[in-house]
């Protein structure tokens, strides 16, 4: 196996660290840090609006970060947005299908019951427009239930909108058995935000209309991320704001748009940002592509899950690893809660020992209501930058927890614990 964490100076820089929070946040590597780097030092300008070299170069560079992840899931530049963060892109995305007349008083939006709360509340808030929200259950699995979204999916849903992987559950839906499903009038949204770092996608085979995706977890900057959208869906809507260079004229009678993508774009653009997100796919592209982290990281959750069920067979019920799915229906981030101790606390334990990890609801509050996990649940997750010996260390300081709990010795926290 390839040694990565070389690649990433803030492991060199804090030695003692075990970084388990990857689903929340990915480190950089050295080559992104450098373009950054080298970008303020030699290159920066604002774009769009330029006749000198420094402008020129800038506007190549907003380009091309376009272009290189356009090349990585088979889809044209032109048809990808950038945003502030995921809920900024549903919450324009909801507000860009009010203002264009694709969803109406009386239609319907279909999610499911895991999502992340920025696939819920832009929804939600278009209840001031009349439009409705519905839940899609899950199976004991995790699975989409394809029983319960039958009989919701009625005639007046208009968007079905899923993430491919939760960030609370790890199961990988199926969404090739939902889209199988879906009328033609219905809008197929996917929320690739906890998939883009680790599995490759091709809109092309998924058949989605629109996918959001997020950058600082590809390996690039925060306050980046990507909505996509058929060309033709682009160009019909009409965007939900707008500033400066999304407007094509003013006149005293009124205004025309810019033509797409740049009408969805209302801000001096990020091009710092982007040029991180270039970096960051030429990184990917030398070390073997997508399907490199993949394998790596699979060789990883193997090695967790075996963990994790030997301490099943120690310790019995005293922990209870929360989303049980078998290798092939899930990815390499784990969530659990120790019996007895709330998410907090074990989680204020791991970070005495200098590992990160997360804990609590994960913004998924209608799941963990749902199953009755009030108090949330842990969660390590795993990158290309870990290894073996992160894991052991982690179980190190997992099984200590356990014994703690087991004596009471470590219970100072009862307003955080477990129901």
């Amino acid at each position: 196996m390839k040694w990565f964490k070389k690649d990433f100076p803030l492991f060199a820089n804090n030695p003692d660290i075990i970084y388990l929070d990857s689903a929340a946040s990915i480190q950089k590597p050295k080559s992104v840090i450098d373009a950054m780097s080298h970008y303020l030092s030699h290159d920066y300008s604002n774009i769009h609006r330029w006749l000198y070299d420094l402008a020129m170069r800038s506007e190549d560079l907003f380009d091309e970060s376009k272009k290189a992840y356009a090349r990585l899931i088979n889809a044209h530049s032109s048809e990808i947005i950038y945003t502030y963060n995921a809920s900024y892109a549903f919450n324009m995305l909801a507000q860009v299908l009010v203002r264009s007349g694709e969803l109406q008083a009386g239609d319907t939006v279909l999610v499911a019951i895991h999502e992340h709360h920025a696939n819920i509340v832009p929804w939600q808030i278009l209840q001031d427009y009349w439009v409705h929200l519905e839940f899609v259950g899950l199976t004991e699995n995790f699975e989409l239930d394809m029983q319960d979204f039958t009989k919701k999916y009625t005639d007046t849903v208009k968007v079905v909108s899923l993430n491919h992987i939760s960030n609370s559950t790890w199961t990988i839906q199926n969404l090739d058995r939902v889209r199988s499903l879906l009328r033609n009038d219905t809008l197929f949204v996917v929320d690739w935000s906890q998939s883009v770092q680790h599995i490759a996608v091709d809109v092309a085979q998924i058949w989605c209309d629109v996918f959001v995706a997020t950058w600082h977890k590809l390996l690039a900057a925060t306050w980046l991320w990507m909505l996509w959208a058929k060309k033709e869906l682009l160009e019909k809507w009409t965007p939900a704001w707008w500033a400066w260079d999304t407007i094509k004229d003013v006149t005293e009678d009124g205004f025309t748009f810019a033509s797409s993508p740049t009408k969805y774009e209302p801000w001096t653009p990020h091009v710092l940002w982007a040029v991180s997100l270039l970096a960051a796919c030429r990184y990917i592209e030398d070390i073997g592509g997508l399907a490199t982290i993949e394998s790596y990281e699979n060789h990883l959750m193997m090695y967790t899950l075996s963990k994790f069920q030997k301490i099943q067979k120690q310790y019995g019920d005293e922990f209870m690893l929360v989303w049980k799915q078998d290798a092939s229906m899930r990815i390499w981030i784990f969530s659990f809660v120790i019996h007895g101790l709330g998410p907090k606390t074990v989680w204020e334990y791991f970070a005495r020992e200098h590992i990160c990890i997360r804990s609590w609801w994960h913004c998924t509050h209608p799941l963990m209501h749902k199953v009755w996990l009030e108090h949330g649940t842990c969660r390590m997750s795993l990158y290309i930058y870990n290894t073996t010996q992160d894991i052991d260390e982690f179980f190190r300081v997992f099984k200590k927890i356990l014994r703690l709990a087991r004596t009471w010795e470590y219970k100072d926290h009862p307003d955080d614990m477990c129901v």
